[in-house]
């Protein structure tokens, strides 16, 4: 009766054999899984708790935080700290699921927390990132190579 349960587990031994030419390792396939970058997205965008599992690079990655905010809210407690401060993230993360903004504002940076205060966190993070779009998008002063106009 055990050789009936252990049956699937053998062919799948056997196919990763085949495909890999080396015994089956489940911790080589995870840590490819879990460290290429179109992988991960691809799994992310099926199930967004498994950044937890994610490298370290991935986690500071804005794309894929983002892929995986988008499958599950939830996933915001396993992005990096630098991500944690970032607006865009944070709003993301509010959008998606409105009703655990409590918990996205408990893991977000505590300097982002205390700008937004007693504010509407969704309306506050809005006007953030259209502030420093606007930024990004102005030329320095360097850059620009115009004469200012008199009137």
């Amino acid at each position: 009766m055990l050789a009936v349960y252990l049956y699937p587990i053998r062919l799948i031994m056997f196919f990763c054999y085949i495909v890999f030419m080396k015994p089956y390792n489940i911790n080589e396939i995870t840590k490819f899984i879990f460290s290429n970058k179109e992988s991960a997205i691809q799994q992310l965008s099926k199930n967004g708790l498994l950044l937890e599992n994610m490298s370290s690079p991935l986690k500071e990655d804005k794309g894929v935080v983002l892929v995986a905010i988008r499958n599950n809210p939830r996933a915001f407690k396993f992005a990096s700290e630098k991500l944690k401060a970032d607006p865009e993230v944070v709003l993301e993360a509010i959008s998606v699921q409105p009703n655990i903004s409590d918990m996205v504002l408990w893991h977000a940076n505590e300097e982002l927390v205390n700008q937004i205060g007693s504010n509407e966190p969704i309306a506050f993070l809005k006007s953030l990132v259209l502030k420093n779009m606007l930024f990004k998008e102005l030329p320095s002063n360097q850059e620009s190579n115009s004469k200012p106009v008199k009137i």
